[in-house]
């Protein structure tokens, strides 16, 4: 019964969490049209988990000051890389190459904190993160037809609960090993996201330029 309850909470607090994501993005692009800003609202919603993670942490009985510091760390470097794309252009130019090479390059952060330093790398990470997050959010606005946005973003977000869903699931089976194994899953998870997304990128058709039809030999004779 007690397990019932949690899930119960814990579907209806993340779909809350992700619905108030996906109205911040729609309402800065429909009232500033910076998917930046939207990703940098998104971004501080972040700002609890950093000011709650060492009290989560504190009250873990297993190395609780790291579990908090690393909760930490993460959210701070996305808010950090949220903040930074709004002076880095490339990521408004090019956002589906930014988007693939930063999910690709987390796989960099993620091995190295097998190493040692783990708060460190989860912040780099999290940088990383909060810049994909910006450039995710300014090709949805690019790529989507205006009657269609708010389907694509929902449907967006809906794939991605769905998918962090499956990969808690695969974390709880691999609790039991190294945290070295879980390190490693991830930073493999995240070079299948940026290669796949590569090949789907070069599998796109390009668009035609637009371009105005010549006059008729008819119109030309008149």
């Amino acid at each position: 019964m007690t397990l019932a309850r949690y899930l119960v909470a814990a579907v209806s607090v993340r779909l809350a969490d992700e619905g108030a994501r996906v109205a911040i993005v729609l309402l800065a692009l429909e009232r500033a049209h910076d998917a930046a800003l939207g990703g940098l609202l998104v971004a501080a919603l972040m700002v609890p988990h950093v000011l709650a993670g060492p009290l989560v942490g504190a009250a873990h009985t297993h190395r609780p000051a790291l579990t908090g510091l690393l909760v930490s760390a993460c959210a701070a470097g996305g808010l950090l890389g949220s903040v930074l794309c709004t002076r880095l252009p490339v990521v408004h130019r090019l956002p589906e190459r930014v988007l693939l090479l930063c999910t690709a390059a987390m796989t960099v952060p993620f091995l190295l904190a097998v190493a040692g330093t783990p708060a460190v790398f989860f912040a780099v990470a999290g940088g990383l993160s909060g810049i994909v997050a910006v450039a995710l959010f300014t090709t949805r606005d690019r790529e989507a037809p205006p009657e269609l946005r708010t389907q694509v973003f929902t449907l967006g977000a809906g794939f991605k609960v769905t998918a962090g869903a499956a990969g808690s699931a695969a974390g709880g089976l691999l609790a039991s090993y190294h945290p070295a194994v879980l390190l490693v899953a991830i930073a493999a998870c995240q070079l299948a996201g940026g290669l796949a997304g590569g090949l789907l990128l070069r599998r796109a058709p390009d668009r035609a330029p637009e371009t105005t039809p010549a006059p008729s030999a008819v119109s030309e004779g008149r």
